[in-house]
C-alpha cells in the first residue's frame, strides 16, 4: 500500500508535534500513541471522521476531524488528510449533490438545479444554495454520513484484501523455497 508508505514518510512525527508551541497545551491528548498507529481500525476510524467532517462542514474540517480522532482512537493524520476530499475543485459539486439530495429528500418540486443558465452558472448556484439552505445541510449530511459509512466499511475491505494477497505472496514463496507444490506448511491443516 503506496498510501499508507507515503502518508508514514510525509506526516508529522508525534515529537515534532509535541515541541510546537501552540501544541505544548494539548501534549498529553497528542502524544497517545494510539491515535498514530497505521492499523486497519484506527485507519478506518480515521478515513470515516475526515469522510464526514470533510463533506459535512464548510470549514475547520481538518481541525474538528483531529478533535473527535482523539476519544474515536482513531489515526489523526488520516482523519485530518481526508478532509481534503472537499477542496475548491469539489466544492462546487458536492455542494450542487447536496442541494439536489435535499431537494429530493424533502419533496420541493421546484425544477431545481435543471433550471440554471449554463452562461451564469456560478450566479444561480450562490442564489440556490443561500436561500435554500435547509435542503443542502440535509444533503450534505447525508452525503457526509454515507461518506464515512463507505470509507469505514471501503478501508476494512481493503486492508483485509492487502493481507490476504500478502499471505497468499508468502504461501507461494514458501511453497518455492520447500519444493512444495501447494504451498502449504507441512504438519499444519487448512
Amino acid at each position: 500500500m503506496r498510501l499508507i508508505k507515503w502518508l508514514k514518510e510525509k506526516r508529522p512525527s508525534r515529537e515534532a508535534m509535541l515541541e510546537n508551541r501552540w501544541m505544548r497545551p494539548f501534549a498529553n491528548t497528542i502524544g497517545n500513541p494510539v491515535i498514530w498507529h497505521f492499523n486497519r481500525k484506527s485507519v478506518a476510524r480515521g478515513v470515516a471522521l475526515g469522510m464526514f467532517f470533510g463533506l459535512s462542514i464548510p470549514f475547520a474540517q481538518a481541525p474538528a476531524a483531529a478533535l473527535f480522532a482523539v476519544p474515536c482512537r482513531a489515526n489523526l493524520p488520516v482523519a485530518a488528510f481526508v478532509t481534503f476530499i472537499s477542496n475548491p475543485l469539489t466544492t462546487p459539486f458536492i455542494y450542487l449533490g447536496a442541494y439536489e439530495i435535499g431537494r429530493w429528500m424533502l419533496r420541493i418540486q421546484d425544477g431545481g438545479l435543471a433550471n440554471m443558465n449554463a452562461d451564469h452558472w456560478f450566479e444561480e448556484l450562490s442564489v440556490v444554495l443561500t436561500n435554500a439552505p435547509l435542503p443542502t445541510a440535509i444533503g450534505l449530511f447525508t452525503i457526509a454520513t454515507l461518506g464515512a459509512v463507505i470509507g469505514y466499511l471501503g478501508i476494512h475491505g481493503i486492508w483485509r484484501l492487502w493481507i490476504h494477497q500478502r499471505m497468499e505472496a508468502r504461501r507461494k514463496r514458501d511453497a518455492r523455497r520447500t519444493g512444495d507444490g501447494d504451498g502449504r506448511v507441512p504438519g499444519k491443516a487448512g
